[in-house]
């Protein structure tokens, strides 16, 4: 009789120890990479922390491109067909391929077209790796999380993050004055090391619990079927980019470097912070989620109660903290010269709370039947943002893109939860 509240304790035990986990290794990696960017950012002028910050975006931007809603994908089809959809890795990688020579031939030349010096052409040629390394990254976080292997997860968040950090130090010693171009080659041979380790995991999904007589016979079919099932996650990963992160891409090209270099070190602030939500939906919450939809959804509908509660606690809490103290933390932290940045993350910290629950709903979303739904109001979110900051940027600078977020994130955060809820109360499976 007293089993099923002992089996209830350890599941929560386990759920607990293995957010810790998870959490820890995020934190050791957005420390890391926190304390990167406020090393570049002393170190570098305020137009050159512009410059590269809007070039790393940009590689970035590249890598979701290659990507396309990989791991998203992946994690769906493990939740429904299981060990089957190993079936799907080698199509997979014939579709990453393709997306890899067409993404970069279109990267080349949008470097030729937007660089505004060589020195910019140069330091965006040189994060290519970078933008590889991102892809190769997701691959293998993606095995991990398949696996449970949360510790294993855990430790690989922190390592590239504190590889980048670790390089660039080492640079600093033997270089007198660190360039942009020299960080960024940095960055393309940690990113060139984690993309062919990307590929050695990559590999070992195709053959994980298959069999192999199976494989010869789908293969031929399953491209289309990979390529139908992926478009949307795809889709999806790249309008999210747009309006989170497209920001900084538009203010670097649409107002000065120098409003560029506020900007980023706003992002580098508040991209920290919504490092939380990754962390407990997207790696970890994310294969359950999709197991439920198919399993339990009364589970579900418990699990997202509680996680739209602690989000929101969170949000709150973080955005109060940099509305407050902000302004000093920019000012001793990042140094006197990026002192206009204050007012534009007061403005920043109120999208986190906003970005939390966004997070919280789009989970559920993400679940395959439901993701038309969220394309759609993705989409309405990226025109939103994009038109606002066509009209705010070029008059209020880095100013108007912090308000162009806010505003996009009320959206979609209402757009979301009205979804989600509506989903949830229905007796739709999956």
């Amino acid at each position: 009789m007293h089993k099923m509240p002992l089996v209830n304790f350890v599941v929560r035990r386990q759920v607990v120890f293995h957010l810790i986990q998870l959490m820890l290794g995020v934190v050791g990696g957005s420390g890391s990479a926190l304390l990167l960017n406020i090393y570049l950012a002393r170190v570098l002028s305020v137009e050159d922390y512009g410059v590269f910050y809007s070039a790393q975006t940009f590689a970035v931007a590249l890598s979701l491109l290659i990507g396309f809603g990989f791991s998203q994908y992946i994690l769906a089809v493990f939740g429904e067909k299981k060990y089957e959809a190993s079936l799907y890795i080698r199509p997979l990688f014939k579709l990453l391929l393709l997306n890899a020579i067409v993404f970069l031939a279109i990267y080349l030349i949008m470097t030729f077209n937007l660089s505004e010096s060589v020195v910019e052409s140069y330091v965006l040629w040189l994060l290519i790796p970078f933008a590889l390394g991102q892809v190769g990254t997701e691959v293998v976080a993606t095995r991990l999380q398949i696996d449970g292997g949360y510790s294993k997860l855990a430790m690989w968040q922190f390592l590239p993050h504190t590889a980048r950090l670790s390089f660039v130090l080492i640079c600093g010693l033997f270089y007198q004055k660190v360039n942009i171009q020299l960080i960024a080659a940095m960055y393309g041979c940690i990113g060139l090391c984690t993309f062919l380790f990307g590929l050695v995991v990559l590999r070992s999904l195709c053959d994980r619990g298959v069999d192999q007589k199976r494989v010869s016979t789908l293969n031929d079919v399953q491209v289309f079927v990979v390529l139908r099932g992926l478009a949307p996650y795809g889709v999806a990963a790249v309008l999210g980019y747009t309006y989170s992160q497209g920001n900084i891409l538009m203010v670097r090209y649409l107002a000065e470097p120098y409003e560029a270099g506020l900007f980023s070190v706003v992002l580098t602030i508040v991209n920290s912070a919504l490092l939380i939500p990754v962390v407990v939906f997207h790696k970890y919450l994310a294969p359950q989620y999709h197991n439920w939809a198919f399993n339990d959804k009364e589970k579900l509908r418990s699990a997202f109660s509680i996680a739209n509660i602690t989000m929101l606690f969170l949000g709150l809490t973080l955005a109060a903290i940099l509305y407050l103290f902000g302004d000093l933390f920019v000012l001793y932290i990042f140094g006197e010269k990026y002192i206009g940045a204050f007012e534009v993350l007061a403005i920043a910290a109120i999208s986190i709370p906003i970005y939390f629950q966004c997070y919280s709903s789009a989970a559920i979303l993400s679940i395959r039947l439901n993701m038309q739904k969220k394309i759609g109001y993705m989409a309405i979110a990226a025109l939103l943002n994009v038109g606002l900051n066509l009209v705010l940027i070029p008059e209020y600078g880095a100013l108007g893109a912090s308000i162009a977020m806010v505003v996009s994130y009320l959206f979609l955060g209402g757009a979301y939860y009205t979804a989600a809820k509506t989903y949830l109360n229905s007796e739709v499976i999956a």
